[in-house]
């Protein structure tokens, strides 16, 4: 197979302003899941930079697993949340979830991870939940954080572009910030529990 020309063709099939295509170079394993090894973003190769589930209740049930994807590794929080380079967080559920509970959930997350000075415009936030629908065991959603804003696939397709930096900070904060969705998951992404088939 000419992988130049595959490669070629991959990024002919992305489409907007942020170019993200799954490479086919193995598999990242994740508490039994599979998830990709790589993304790329405008041209970029995005390695993982950790993975883990994010667990729920009292019962610590996996609700779902994912990975953060960056340009370069590292376990610093605020870098992640400063830098200008692409970042991806996949997941991949492991329970159904309805809409209205996400709703809930996000709406706690971005206020918590955006108190004054920060201020999150209302036409951005109001874009973010309509993106949401009840989701089914084994959907999969990427969250690309860039320069130009969040985009959010699912199952492969795009179903927001949201052009607002503060947006993108206060969604991936959601999980690596002062107050993420969980701290195992946090620490996770910044680099532990890694586990390859």
């Amino acid at each position: 197979m000419d992988v130049p020309h595959l490669q070629r063709r991959l990024r002919a099939l992305c489409f907007g302003l942020v170019c993200v295509c799954v490479l086919p170079a193995g598999a990242l394993e994740v508490d039994g899941l599979r998830l990709p090894d790589t993304f790329q973003v405008e041209g970029k190769n995005l390695q993982v930079n950790g993975a883990g589930s994010r667990l729920y209740s009292v019962l610590r049930i996996k609700a779902y697993s994912a990975a953060l994807y960056t340009t370069t590794k590292t376990s610093s929080a605020s870098a992640l949340l400063q830098t200008t380079e692409p970042r991806v967080v996949h997941l991949k559920m492991r329970l159904s979830a309805k809409r209205a509970d996400a709703v809930k959930a996000w709406d706690y997350y971005l206020n918590a991870n955006c108190s004054a000075p920060c201020a999150l415009p209302e036409s951005a936030r109001t874009a973010f939940f309509k993106a949401m629908v009840d989701l089914k065991t084994g959907d999969e959603e990427s969250y690309i954080f860039t320069t130009s804003g969040l985009t959010i696939q699912r199952n492969g397709s795009r179903v927001a572009s949201i052009p607002d930096p503060t947006l993108v900070r206060v969604v991936l904060a959601a999980w690596i910030g002062d107050e993420p969705t969980t701290p195992e998951l946090k620490a996770a992404l910044l680099g532990l529990h890694i586990t390859r088939q």
